[in-house]
């Protein structure tokens, strides 16, 4: 009975070191897939700032653009309603002074 009960732990025990190295190897396994998740969403936030900032400095361009544009189109305006202001004057006899 007595060699039974040795024989017993010892498997008892054995069994603890193999239970023992496979929740060490499943924390070893969740760590890295925590890392590597981790160092995936940090490579994709960095991915969408990259585009996201290419986007914008585009944008800006494009709005620089569009501004020069119309503010060149607002003076050829101003200066075509000038002339037909003054061409009406000159219709109606108003000399300019």
């Amino acid at each position: 009975m007595l060699k039974e009960a040795e024989v017993r732990l010892g498997k008892l025990v054995e069994e603890h070191a193999v239970t023992k190295k496979a929740y060490e190897q499943a924390a070893k396994i969740m760590e890295e897939t925590k890392n590597s998740a981790k160092e995936m969403r940090l490579g994709a936030i960095e991915y969408a700032d990259d585009i996201m900032g290419t986007a914008e400095q585009r944008m800006r361009e494009m709005q620089d653009t569009i501004e020069k544009e119309f503010q060149t189109m607002l003076g050829f305006y101003k200066e075509s309603v000038n002339v037909i202001f003054e061409n009406r004057q000159e219709l109606k006899g108003v000399k300019k002074d």
